[in-house]
């Protein structure tokens, strides 16, 4: 079905769905809308339970057969038409499964067969966290991008996947791709001509999660590229998570290892920054803004100095130009000659003082 007939994604408009639905609360559709996917099951949707249990298993298992003989069934069985949004929450979890796991077959077959888009936000829980927490509802190029998945990745932008598209806690591919650290990930969505400085909404830039996760090739690829090593931004740090604003990547990298906390990677990035960071310029020596011959008297040494003849100036005023030229080396010598006599006086006081 073309894109322009499809109804709209399931978090900007309500979908079409009966009394029979297992996610009609109005508190439920609230959370779709803003890309917070969590409902609570209908115990009385057995059906749709043991299709969702089935459809998890094979995506979880890569397993293509499964899930097409899955879908199959619940084609079958009608169960899109009693619980509409329900199946396109499952269909899209399973495509962000297939994202997350690098099946390039799965990811195929969703797009292909099934005809989800590639700009379809799939409502994304974390496998490996301890409490099933709801997280974000994001892109599949999103997705792949945040576990390294490169197949993953370049097969959705060879799709027309927009990378500029941000998750619904306003990252951005290419920032989950730094905080993950898959350089190839970064290169391809770089390729895509991707903003390398979208922060997060608190303000933390890519180059600062990077460095805090220790991707040292990551923070040289973006610094290679043009990205300014000395960008303010916040972020939280440690296990308290303390919220640092307006710190640079070599700030943050030099907190983390001053909280003690044992990475060879962050270190790694630490010797990086440093090594890159710019180096104060030397305090030059003061001259003196005495005339040399001042500091000849000063010194007792004015009896030493060689006499410039007045006719050297007047040469130099109004001579010929071969005179001028003579004159001005001739006087170039004798100042010269002079500044020496100062120099070895003040060295021979400087060293007696010493000795004294």
């Amino acid at each position: 079905m073309p894109a322009a007939e499809r109804d709209p994604p399931m978090w900007e408009a309500i979908p079409l769905w009966d009394e029979e639905d297992i996610r009609i609360e109005s508190s439920g559709i609230d959370a779709a809308r803003e890309g917070r996917v969590t409902f609570v099951p209908n115990p009385a949707a057995s059906d749709f339970h043991e299709f969702e249990k089935e459809l998890d298993w094979a995506a979880m298992t890569d397993d293509l057969a499964a899930v097409q003989e899955v879908m199959q069934r619940s084609k079958l069985n009608r169960l899109t038409d009693r619980y509409a949004f329900s199946v396109e929450e499952a269909r899209r979890n399973a495509l962000a499964t297939a994202c997350l796991n690098g099946s390039k077959e799965l990811v195929e077959y969703w797009l292909d067969s099934e005809k989800l888009l590639v700009s379809d936000r799939c409502p994304h829980y974390d496998p490996n966290s301890a409490v099933e927490t709801p997280c974000v509802a994001a892109t599949p190029l999103h997705i792949a991008a945040a576990y390294g998945q490169a197949v993953i990745v370049q097969e959705l932008l060879s799709r027309g996947a927009d990378a500029a598209l941000s998750a619904s806690d306003g990252t951005t591919p290419f920032y989950r791709a730094c905080e993950q650290g898959s350089l190839e990930v970064v290169r391809l969505l770089h390729s895509s001509g991707v903003d390398t400085n979208c922060a997060d909404p608190e303000g933390t830039a890519p180059v600062h999660i990077a460095t805090a996760n220790g991707h040292a090739d990551v923070v040289e690829f973006l610094h290679e590229h043009g990205v300014s090593m000395e960008v303010k931004g916040n972020i939280h740090l440690g296990e308290a998570a303390t919220f640092y604003t307006g710190v640079t990547p070599l700030v943050v990298a030099q907190k983390i290892q001053a909280a003690g906390t044992e990475n060879s990677n962050v270190q790694l990035v630490l010797q990086f920054l440093q090594n890159i960071a710019p180096k104060p310029h030397p305090v030059k020596r003061q001259r003196s803004t005495a005339s040399i011959f001042e500091r000849a008297v000063s010194l007792g040494v004015a009896d030493r100095l060689r006499e410039i003849p007045a006719c050297v100036y007047d040469q130099i005023d109004s001579g010929s130009a071969s005179e001028r030229e003579a004159a001005k080396t001739k006087l170039h010598a004798l100042q010269k000659a002079n500044q020496q006599i100062v120099s070895r006086a003040e060295q021979a006081r400087l060293k007696q003082s010493k000795l004294i």
